[in-house]
């Protein structure tokens, strides 16, 4: 009968020298080190800081636009109601909404 060699897998295990113990010869790595994590969370609250304003500033600028295209709005209603009704409009802008609305005496 013939003998085959056995397999091993994996990487061989490292010799052990002399005044070394063995648990720490077979001691594996697991998990990350303090000062890792103290990295990461550092490069994590940097991209924050570097991203939370440029967000906020578009978001700002973003309104503004929805602003303008608003009271654009708001004007051609106006003048649609102007010329089809044959009486001047105003437009009250106010903090809580903005109006249209018949001006006084002309019609």
């Amino acid at each position: 009968m013939r003998r085959h060699a056995p397999i091993h897998h994996g990487a061989p295990h490292p010799q052990e020298r002399p005044g070394q113990s063995s648990l720490a010869s077979n001691k594996s790595r697991h998990g990350f080190t303090l000062l890792e994590m103290c990295i990461v969370l550092f490069i994590i609250a940097l991209l924050f800081a570097i991203t939370i304003p440029a967000m906020q500033s578009a978001l700002a600028e973003q309104a503004v636009r929805a602003d303008a295209r608003q009271i654009s709005l708001m004007v051609k209603t106006a003048q649609l109601q102007s010329s089809d009704q044959h009486r001047n409009y105003v437009i009250d802008f106010h903090w809580a909404a903005m109006v249209t609305r018949n001006m006084p005496g002309t019609g």
